[in-house]
C-alpha cells in the first residue's frame, strides 16, 4: 500500500500534528468587503482543490504538561478518511503507555449532522458513545476535550448559518510577519461549546494559524497554535501544534512521527463494531 503513486511522507523528528484542520497555501491577499468569511471560503475551496487528499495516516507523540509540575506521554496512530460530500472519519489508536494501550476513538462528520463520537476502553471492555454532555472532558487526560476535536475541522467548514463569522481585526504585516485577519465564529445553528472562536488566518498566505476559544464573558479559555508550516508536496502542513488549557494550566504539544497521504485504509476499520479490535488491524 505504501508504495502508492500519490503516497507523501514527512519523517521529522520532533514534528508536530497535523490532525484534520484545513490549511492551504496561495500567493495574491485577500481583498473583500467581508474579507474574514471570504478567508474561510477560500480555504475550503483550497482544500477541495489543489490540496485534496483522501486519506491520511499520523504516527503521533503527545506530551501533557501542568503548571503544577509532571507530565504525560502518549503514543498513538491517527487515521483520516474523507468521502467527499459524505463527510469525515477520524479514527485514533493508543499505542502506549501501557495503561492506555488498545483505547480507540472514532469520530464521524456527516454533513447537517451532529458529530458522533464512539471511544473503545479496554479495562472497561466495552464502546461507549460519547455524548453532548460528556464533550466538555478531557480527551484521555490531554489539554484537548472531545468537542475540541470536533472544532480543529469545524472551525473553518462551518456554514454561515452554522456559525456566522465576523472579522474582528486586521493587523498589518509587520516584518516577516504577515497580515493577520482575527475572525470570529459564534453558534447559529450549531453548538460551539464555546461563546466564540476566533480563527486567526493568514491572509497572504490563506492559512489558519491559531484558535482562540472564549467563554461567556469574553475570557480566553484556550487557544491552539499552529507552527512552522511545510508543504508535503502540494499540502501545507502544520510541524508544531500546541494546545493550551488556560482554566486547568495545562498545556499539550502533538508531535508527527509520520505522515502518509493517499493509502489504501479499509472502511471496517472506521465502524463502532471495529473498535474493540482497531489496534490489532492496524498492527497486522
Amino acid at each position: 500500500m505504501r508504495g502508492l503513486s500519490r503516497m507523501l511522507r514527512s519523517r521529522v523528528a520532533g514534528a508536530a500534528i497535523v490532525l484534520a484542520f484545513p490549511l492551504a497555501a496561495a500567493n495574491t491577499p485577500l481583498a473583500s468587503a467581508d474579507a474574514g468569511s471570504d478567508a474561510l471560503t477560500e480555504i475550503r475551496k483550497l482544500e477541495a482543490g489543489p490540496r485534496h487528499w483522501t486519506t491520511r495516516r499520523q504516527e503521533l507523540h503527545l506530551t501533557t504538561g501542568e503548571t503544577r509540575g509532571g507530565s504525560r506521554e502518549r503514543d498513538l496512530i491517527m487515521l483520516t478518511h474523507k468521502d467527499g460530500d459524505k463527510g469525515e472519519q477520524t479514527l485514533t489508536v493508543f499505542l502506549s503507555p501501557p495503561e492506555v494501550r488498545g483505547t480507540a476513538f472514532l469520530q464521524i462528520s456527516l454533513p447537517d449532522q451532529e458529530i458522533e463520537q464512539w471511544i473503545f476502553l479496554p479495562a472497561l471492555e466495552r464502546v461507549r458513545r460519547i455524548t453532548s454532555r460528556a464533550r466538555d472532558q478531557s480527551f484521555v487526560g490531554t489539554a484537548f476535550s472531545y468537542r475540541d476535536l470536533e472544532l480543529l475541522t469545524d472551525a473553518v467548514d462551518f456554514s454561515e448559518d452554522e456559525a456566522p463569522s465576523k472579522l474582528l481585526e486586521t493587523r498589518p504585516a509587520n516584518g516577516d510577519a504577515p497580515e493577520q485577519l482575527l475572525i470570529e465564529r459564534r453558534a447559529g445553528s450549531r453548538s460551539l461549546g464555546y461563546d466564540a472562536v476566533v480563527v486567526e488566518v493568514d491572509s497572504s498566505a490563506k492559512l489558519v494559524r491559531a484558535l482562540r476559544f472564549l467563554g461567556e464573558d469574553g475570557k480566553l479559555k484556550k487557544q491552539l497554535a499552529f507552527q512552522d508550516i511545510r508543504k508535503l508536496g502540494q499540502i501545507p502542513t502544520p510541524h508544531k501544534l500546541v494546545m493550551q488549557d488556560e482554566g486547568r494550566g495545562s498545556t499539550t504539544t502533538v508531535l508527527v512521527t509520520e505522515v502518509i497521504f493517499d493509502e489504501e485504509v479499509s472502511p471496517d476499520l472506521f465502524t463502532e463494531q471495529g473498535l474493540e479490535d482497531a489496534l490489532e488491524l492496524l498492527e497486522n
